[in-house]
């Protein structure tokens, strides 16, 4: 076909009329170039021997990862300055290698490469992140194990969007190239790991760190929650203190602790290092056990085969999550708040005992607020004399004239006689001389109420004071004077007893 044969082919296509006079209006179409016409990137030495190491005969036979590796060596140190346009264009490339990519691709990724390790972050489509990412974990341009971590976490850290399935190379490298264990705390892996050992040691473990376990592993949005950001510290409370009561209950009365009942069982199971890279091992690694932490272990045996230790689940736990919106439905119920939940699907037993946790603390609370009160009366010191003065007065009308000598005649001298008649008690520990004797006679069955007669207080005064006074050890009021007598409450006596023959009262 001759040029003008072709050029004429060329106007048809256009719609572009035969005759220029025609008249017809004319506007911008999209000028199609002959392939001779395009302008493509100038192939530099480096990359067209680096091609050529797959047309060898070795690779031929050699693993994809071994064909990346030694071309990725070879480039290890290649710069370019390429003007790269299709930083912006879509095109996927799963796991990319330099192979499948054509010279304005292999030297748009070249430049972005040499500006990356020069400390600028332009904007680089996905299978650039994965390529480098590809070369980190394999050691191509790295002078040290260290080196390489900082790089692939940079990586990371300047492009969030970065493919999902470099999200594990991270902690895979901390562990196969044997960092200290410092390095492992800045790995996304494993930052679960650390809320499951809460949970697995949630006795042991303080209230913020375990609420804070509670929120990240809940698929319930607690801080969602209308109710939880009006009473946070309340819901706080409760939280952590159902995540305890069901552990302990787990442990006595089920066959799997609440960590499994939550997360699974603890296996060990087949691992692969930097899964879906072209990661080339270029001898097997040695053997080796590797703890991360309480809930997480590697091993390599002699065959280069890695297994992983773990809980079953390492994400969010949907039990976990009922639980806690169970607590929010409840703590809601309690407090009468409006807006009531739906109750979520958990066995009876879960739901007595979120009761019970909420029924004790609205307990506390109400034995604190009235303890409070209590503090808030205040005597007037000042007032006393008055008191008593007007007192006299009063005594004075009322008894009759030959009694009138056997009482004092002022305020004073009623002072000076409650002085002279009132025993000094002994001081040291908690109870004065009267209240020990008092718990005594408690104790031994012994007649209180002579007792109190003999002491010249009564035995309510007494038993509110040494109530108050053991509030702070026990949480609780230890003498009852709900019955015909008072007595100290079953659950107390040992532990009365005890002190009592150490001298702690």
């Amino acid at each position: 076909m001759d040029k003008l044969t072709l050029d004429k082919l060329i106007s048809q296509i256009l719609g572009e009329p035969d005759d220029p006079g025609s008249g017809q209006v004319y506007c911008d179409e999209p000028i199609i170039r002959r392939a001779s016409e395009i302008k493509k990137p100038k192939v530099p030495a480096k990359i067209r021997e680096m091609r050529n190491i797959a047309r060898t005969r070795e690779a031929y036979w050699k693993t994809s990862a071994w064909l990346f590796y030694q071309q990725g060596t070879f480039m290890a140190e290649y710069t370019d300055d390429y003007d790269y346009s299709g930083y912006n264009k879509k095109f996927f490339m799963f796991m990319p290698a330099y192979s499948e990519m054509d010279t304005e691709q292999l030297r748009g990724y070249f430049s972005w490469r040499t500006r990356f390790r020069n400390g600028e972050f332009m904007p680089a489509p996905h299978y650039f992140l994965t390529l480098y990412a590809q070369e980190i974990v394999n050691r191509i341009g790295v002078s040290s194990a260290e080196e390489g971590f900082e790089l692939l976490a940079r990586l990371q850290q300047e492009y969030p969007d970065c493919p999902d399935i470099t999200e594990n190379w991270l902690s895979d490298y901390a562990v196969y190239y044997g960092l200290p264990e410092e390095y492992y705390s800045r790995c996304s892996e494993f930052e679960n790991d650390r809320y499951i050992t809460a949970f697995a040691n949630c006795d042991e473990t303080d209230d913020d760190s375990l609420y804070k376990a509670v929120c990240e592993l809940s698929p319930y949005k607690i801080g969602s929650s209308k109710f939880c950001r009006e009473y946070p510290q309340e819901y706080k409370q409760a939280i952590v203190r159902v995540v305890r009561s069901l552990s302990s209950f787990h442990e006595k009365h089920r066959k799997r602790s609440l960590c499994e009942a939550l997360f699974g069982k603890m296996t060990e199971r087949f691992y692969r290092m930097f899964e879906y890279a072209a990661f080339y091992e270029k001898e097997r690694h040695k053997e080796v056990d590797i703890t991360v932490n309480p809930v997480r272990s590697y091993r390599c045996r002699g065959n280069g085969i890695w297994s992983v230790r773990r809980y079953e689940k390492t994400q969010a736990s949907r039990k976990l999550g009922m639980i806690a919106k169970e607590t929010d439905r409840l703590m809601r119920e309690a407090y009468g708040f409006k807006g009531a939940l739906k109750e979520s699907d958990v066995p009876k037993s879960t739901v007595d005992l979120i009761k019970k946790v909420i029924d004790a603390i609205s307990a506390e609370r109400e034995k604190a607020s009235a303890r409070e009160k209590l503090r808030e009366i205040v005597i007037d010191v000042s007032q006393l004399s008055r008191i008593r003065a007007d007192a006299d007065i009063v005594r004075d009308k009322l008894i009759v004239e030959e009694e009138a000598e056997q009482f004092p005649e002022s305020a004073e001298e009623i002072v000076m006689t409650e002085e002279e008649e009132t025993p000094v008690e002994e001081s040291g520990g908690l109870l004065t001389a009267a209240e020990k004797g008092f718990v005594q006679a408690l104790l031994s069955g012994a007649d209180v109420r002579a007792y109190a007669a003999g002491t010249g207080v009564l035995p309510s005064v007494l038993g509110d004071g040494i109530n108050e006074k053991l509030f702070d050890i026990f949480a609780d009021n230890v003498i009852d004077f709900t019955g015909d007598k008072p007595c100290i409450l079953e659950d107390y006596i040992d532990d009365i007893k005890q002190m009592s023959e150490n001298g702690e009262l």
